[in-house]
Parts: structure tokens; C-alpha cells; sequence
């Protein structure tokens, strides 16, 4: 209480909450996270005992009792989640996960893999959402199918198989696909896959037919172990999406006008590891964002190596006709973008 006394009701008020949080750390310290945020909520009961209260809280939002189940098992790691994906009020974005988690009837929390797949569709730590259950209960019961399928058939997906995985949930999640019917919620796992790649392979048809294709100021830049391909068309464009299980199959407009320029990072064997976004300003390139397959985030050390990276791009002269004349002097270092640009 900074700046008066604190009187005896404040006194008595930490002593109470202290006490609480000692009572539910003892019974249930899975919980105590979630308890200590939604405890600050308006509406959060008073009275009673802590769990029991935190109990009735849950049940008032229209939660299940599998639900809490979870909660006692698997609390930290809701609040994981919590951190990685949302941003805003903490109490409201700790219940909007729970209602998620309670859409897909799960009593046990969801392995980090498929969480990446299902919520990475929405967003990611650099583009974080509010509501995520808004922008998946109308397709909650595909998703909630899916879930029970995938988990039964993987304990820990290959790499390969995660992209599967994330293939699947954006054919799912597609905006006028009907609700899947009994015979095809009967036909498992493989054919999920098999019915998304055929979706995404006409998507990409139709993208391509309207393709364009563009000039790129520079080839291929070597860095650190890494190539650095700067991508041209939509043919391009709609491979790395495919690949790399990103949108940026639908950057052509932006990348035509020709200050915006997305790379392919990659590695040994030319495997891809991120997609590295450029923007030029101010005669300079600055880097905007790198993300890696499926909109993760990078590690720290690797992204600062990419921001570094941009130090190798050759110098841009001018546009002309909608292209790039790229300048044979060596790059520098350009100030990152005011508005980063989420990939």
C-alpha cells in the first residue's frame, strides 16, 4: 500500500490470501496458477474454501467437471499456453483457453504439438489473439474430432507428421467446409490427411492459375551455413506456403509492389528452416520478422542471426517498373520496421 498505512482489513486480507494460496499449493499445486489469476477476477466468489470457490467460478462460466479434472492435473501448463498465444487481460484470456480446451473434451491437457497446430492457425507469440474460442466454435466439432483422432495415433508426431498435422487443421478450419459426417468421422486419421492434401493442392491451383511473377533484387545470398533465397513469383510463394505450412502462398500483391521481399532460409540439404520477411526503407532493408514452420517462433540466438543476416543483403538502387536494381556495394544494417508484419 504505497503512500499510507496499511490498515488492520489490509493486513488481515494478505494474511487470508497468503493462507489460500499455501491451502491450494498443498492440494492442488497444479491449480495454483490458474487459482491466483482468476482469484483477481470481479466475479470470483469470496466465500468458501479456496478450491471449492475456484470449482463454482469455473462451473458458473458453463465449464465441465472433466474440465476440472484438468485444472488440478494440468493447471501450469494451461497457463503455458496462456503466454505463449494470448495477449490482454490475464483472467479473461486464462477462462477463453479453458473454454477452448473444454470445446475439444479433453480432461487431460493437450501435448504441445497439437496445441502449436490448432491455436498457430489463429496466431503465434508474435501475433498473439484475445479469443481464440470465438474464432474456433464454429468449427469446434471438427476440431474436437480431430483432436481425439490425431491423439490416439501419435504420442510424439515426426516432424513430417506435425506438418500433417497443421495441413489438417487448416483444411478443417476453411471457412463454408460442412460438418464432417459420421461415415467420415469413421474413417480415421488417414484419410484426414489425404482429404487435406487434396484441399490444399487445389488451393494452391487456384492461386497459381492468377500467378504473377516479379523481379527480386539479388540471388541467392550465402550466411552462416545458411542460403538466403529470395522468392519471386507465386509459384514460389505457394511452395514455401506448402513446405513451410505458413500463408505467405497469398504475398504475391505485396511482394509484386516490390518494397516487400520474403526469403527462404535454408539450411543443410536445403532444408527450410524459416521465412525470413524484409521490407525496404529509407534505402536500406530492415528486417520485419522470421518465423520457422508453421508460424513458430524462433529460437532467440537464431533470430538475432537473421537480423544479422540482413547485413548480406546487397544494397538496392531503385525500383524501376515494379522491380529492384540491386547496387553491387554490401549492405547495412537498416532499422527495423515501426509496424512488424507477421508472415
Amino acid at each position: 500500500m504505497k503512500g499510507r498505512y496499511m490498515s488492520s482489513t489490509d493486513v488481515d486480507l494478505m494474511e487470508r490470501q497468503k493462507a489460500e494460496l499455501r491451502e491450494v499449493r498443498t492440494l492442488a499445486p497444479a491449480a495454483l496458477g490458474i487459482f491466483t489469476v482468476l482469484c483477481l477476477a470481479p466475479d470470483f466468489p469470496q466465500r468458501g474454501e479456496p478450491l471449492q470457490r475456484l470449482k463454482r467460478y469455473l462451473r458458473s462460466k458453463g465449464l465441465t467437471p472433466s474440465l476440472w479434472k484438468l485444472v488440478l492435473r494440468d493447471g501450469d501448463q494451461v497457463l503455458a499456453l496462456v503466454r505463449q498465444f494470448y495477449f490482454g487481460k490475464r483472467h479473461l484470456a486464462v477462462l477463453n483457453a479453458l473454454r477452448v480446451l473444454n470445446g475439444l473434451a479433453v480432461d487431460r491437457m493437450i501435448p504441445l504439438w497439437l496445441a502449436q497446430a490448432l491455436f498457430g492457425e489463429y496466431g503465434n507469440a508474435g501475433r498473439p489473439k484475445s479469443d481464440y474460442y470465438r474464432l474456433m466454435s464454429g468449427v469446434m466439432p471438427k476440431l474436437r474430432h480431430m483432436t481425439r483422432v490425431v491423439q490416439l495415433v501419435f504420442e510424439q508426431p515426426s516432424d513430417k507428421q506435425e506438418m500433417d498435422v497443421s495441413q489438417v487443421v487448416h483444411w478443417l478450419t476453411e471457412p463454408g467446409l460442412p460438418a464432417l459426417s459420421i461415415s467420415q468421422r469413421q474413417q480415421g486419421w488417414n484419410w484426414l490427411v489425404k482429404k487435406s492434401l487434396a484441399f490444399c493442392a487445389l488451393e494452391d491451383e487456384r492461386r497459381a492459375v492468377n500467378g504473377v511473377a516479379w523481379a527480386v533484387p539479388f540471388k541467392t545470398v550465402l550466411w552462416d551455413n545458411w542460403e538466403l533465397v529470395p522468392m519471386g513469383s507465386t509459384t514460389e510463394l505457394l511452395e514455401e506456403g506448402r513446405l513451410m505450412r505458413n500463408c505467405v502462398g497469398s504475398w504475391s500483391k505485396r511482394c509484386a509492389k516490390g518494397d516487400e521481399l520474403l526469403l527462404s532460409v535454408r539450411g543443410l540439404a536445403a532444408k527450410r528452416e524459416a521465412t525470413l520477411h524484409c521490407k525496404w526503407h529509407n534505402d536500406q532493408w530492415s528486417f520485419v520478422n522470421a518465423l520457422g514452420p508453421m508460424n513458430r517462433m524462433l529460437p532467440v540466438a537464431m533470430k538475432k542471426r537473421l537480423q544479422a543476416a540482413v547485413t548480406a543483403l546487397p544494397v538496392v538502387n531503385a525500383k524501376q517498373n515494379g522491380g529492384f536494381v540491386p547496387d553491387c556495394a554490401p549492405g547495412h544494417v537498416g532499422k527495423s520496421a515501426k509496424t512488424e508484419i507477421e508472415i
